[in-house]
Order: C-alpha cells, then structure tokens, then sequence
C-alpha cells in the first residue's frame, strides 16, 4: 500500500515502469477489500439523502429490517418499508425523487433480502 502511495508521487513514464516490473495494475488496495468481503460473506448497500451517501456493510442474506438495525435500532422498531432500488439504476435516474417518478423503485418488507449494491431508503415510524 505504501509502494502505490508513492508512486503517485512518480512522473507517469517512471510510474508505468515501476509497476510493469511489480505487476502492480490495477488498484490493489480495492481487490484486497474486495476479497475481505467475499471472505467474510459480507455484502454492501447503500443509503442516501440529499446532503448525505453513504455505504454499509452487512452479511450476505441479511434482510431489510437487520439492514435497518444496523443503521438505527428506531428505524428497526419502526419499520415499514424499503424503497430499494440497484446502485446503477440509481446512478441512471440521479436521485431517489427522479427513480421513484420513473416506476424504477421497488417497495419491500421487513424479509426482503439485501443484494449488494442495493440503494435502500427506509419508511419508518419514529
């Protein structure tokens, strides 16, 4: 990790050099995650707001009122729902308000399992 730190601090000539010689293509710090993931079953989804994205980890087959707790035990107690949509199709519309208008949305309960990469917006009762 130190090695890919410093060379970007290398001219682009130099830094292609250096890597061809320690096979360092690609970005070797997001494979090592990758594969911690995989190895611990775990999955990510993700929640957003206007102001606010951000990304969470849970184990694979996890349900969406576990993904709830995991964010706020009174979003878990208060469950109703899950706007659910995948982080592409997200991507795609902008935002949650455009997906939504569009139909690309889905609602689910409190057993809809979790699939990496979902974008989940969660309806609940304070």
């Amino acid at each position: 990790m130190k090695l890919e730190e410093e060379l970007k601090f290398l001219p682009e000539k130099e830094a292609e050099v250096f890597r061809r010689e320690y096979n360092l293509f690609g970005n070797k710090r997001r494979e090592f995650f990758e594969k911690v993931l995989k190895l611990l079953n775990l999955i990510r989804f993700l929640t957003a707001t206007q102001n606010e994205a951000r990304s969470w980890t849970i184990k694979k087959g996890s349900t969406a009122y576990e993904a709830a707790g995991l964010i706020h035990s009174d979003i878990q107690k208060g469950f109703i729902k899950a706007e659910v949509i995948p982080f592409e199709r997200y991507v795609e519309f902008g935002s949650l308000k455009k997906a939504r208008e569009a139909g690309a949305v889905e609602t689910h309960g409190k057993d809809y399992i979790v699939r990496e990469g979902d974008v989940i917006h969660f309806l609940f009762r304070a």
